[in-house]
Parts: structure tokens; C-alpha cells; sequence
């Protein structure tokens, strides 16, 4: 008979936890800040869809609204500080509601040693919009699938990412669509792109190629439009366990 210190760690070691850790985020917003997750398929602790709605010190938020309106094409990315790890599954539950964190405008090459645009800035979590740990036995959607979410005049495009190998990208729309009444949209909402099957092969750059398209909303068979604003993230690399989309170099 084992005893019932081994019973424990056993059933220890088999516990799937979630250590707590960095996290980066896509910014999206100027009037209302929401983060989006930076997702790893090969990370417990980073195999999550999720989407906050935050508000930042008056201060910082003057210094990234100004920077952002002049550079309109940049990425802005918000991490949490290595003082001040987190979990998200401890966001979701609103055990943290705050943390610390840098902001960056650019992807970071390391945010250890590149200067950020805003350091140690506290980071208050007004909701969680969106959560969903990934779950390999879905199958692809059939079409191209975005989160939907915003706020008064803003609204932005996440990627529903499925399993390895997929893609991230966050785009903004040009403007909020008329069809979705305000409430919804900062609920928000799953829609689909009937233009843009979901083919084998992983997308390796931005699929939207033309400014407006037909959605479906949550796979109901009404047509409504979308259209397309900037693309600011589009990952393959940092997401999967081996990119999809590396060139190989033959000798």
C-alpha cells in the first residue's frame, strides 16, 4: 500500500496548473482599452483566447493615446511585469483585477531589455469580454471565425483560434456595423466569413484583401457586412509549436 504522502503527490503531479507568469497583449482601442492575449498552443499556461476591457492611470493613458495617433500602423503591446506574475485563469475569476505592467509600441524583442513607451503602469481589469481555454478535439470551423468586440465608436477582429497549427491576428474595423446594437458588441460576438474557407493550409499573412466582406453572425444564415481597417498583429510563429509558415532553406 502506498502511503498517503505518495497518494498526494501523485495526485499532485497529475493536477494540470497553471503557474503564474508573463503574459503579453495586443492593444486595440483609443477611446476604450481592451487587450488581447498573445496565445501558445505548446503552453499550459498561455492556451487561452482571452480579451480584457482595462483602464490605465490618466497619465498613461495620454502618453499611449498621443503615441498611437502617430503611429496609426504600429502594434502596441502590453505585458505584465516579471515583479508582478499572473494567471489568467486568475483574471477570469477576478482573483487579480490589477497588475503591473509595460507597454510597448512595436513587438518587443525582449521586454527585459528594450525601453518601453510606458513602464510599471498599474492596469485596472474592468471585465473579461472574452475566455476560452483551446481544446483540441474541436475541429476547424469551415469558414475563417473572428470575436467581434468594441466599444461605442470602436470595434476590433480576433482570431478564433482553434488548435496548432492556426493563426492570431487582431484588426480593427473601419467602424462599428450598424447590425450589431452596442450592447452586443462589447458582449461580443462570434462571426463567420462565407468568402474565406478554412482551408488545411494555415494562412501565412493577412486574409482580408478587400475592404468589406459578408459575415455570418454565429453561423445563422443572415448575410450582414463588415468593413476592414488596420491589421496590427499576425502571428504564426510565436503561437504554434513549429511555425506553419517558416521558409526552409534547402542546401
Amino acid at each position: 500500500m502506498r502511503s498517503n504522502m505518495s497518494l498526494n503527490m501523485s495526485k499532485e503531479k497529475d493536477q494540470i496548473a497553471n503557474h503564474a507568469d508573463q503574459h503579453g497583449f495586443v492593444m486595440t482601442g483609443l477611446q476604450t482599452i481592451f487587450l488581447d492575449h498573445l496565445a501558445m498552443f505548446p503552453m499550459q499556461e498561455h492556451m487561452y483566447q482571452a480579451i480584457l476591457k482595462v483602464s490605465l492611470p490618466p497619465y498613461a493613458m495620454n502618453v499611449y493615446v498621443s503615441d498611437r495617433k502617430n503611429n496609426p500602423e504600429q502594434v502596441y503591446i502590453l505585458g505584465n511585469s516579471r515583479f508582478d506574475l499572473i494567471t489568467l485563469p486568475h483574471i477570469q475569476t477576478r482573483h487579480v483585477v490589477s497588475f503591473v505592467a509595460d507597454i510597448f509600441r512595436g513587438l518587443p524583442h525582449d521586454p527585459y531589455t528594450d525601453t518601453p513607451l510606458i513602464h510599471n503602469v498599474t492596469v485596472k481589469i474592468d471585465c473579461v469580454v472574452y475566455f476560452r481555454h483551446f481544446d483540441y478535439s474541436q475541429a476547424y470551423p469551415p469558414y475563417l471565425t473572428y470575436v467581434l468586440y468594441g466599444a461605442a465608436t470602436e470595434a476590433h477582429l480576433s482570431h478564433y483560434m482553434t488548435k496548432d497549427p492556426d493563426f492570431q491576428q487582431v484588426v480593427d474595423l473601419a467602424q462599428p456595423p450598424t447590425w450589431l446594437p452596442p450592447l452586443q458588441l462589447e458582449s461580443p460576438a462570434v462571426i463567420n466569413f462565407p468568402a474565406l474557407p478554412y482551408t488545411e493550409k494555415t494562412p501565412c499573412e493577412n486574409p482580408f484583401t478587400v475592404p468589406e466582406y459578408e459575415v455570418l453572425y454565429a453561423g445563422q444564415s443572415s448575410r450582414y457586412t463588415v468593413r476592414i481597417g488596420t491589421s496590427y498583429y499576425f502571428d504564426t510563429a510565436s503561437l504554434n509549436q513549429t511555425d506553419p509558415c517558416k521558409k526552409v532553406v534547402r542546401i
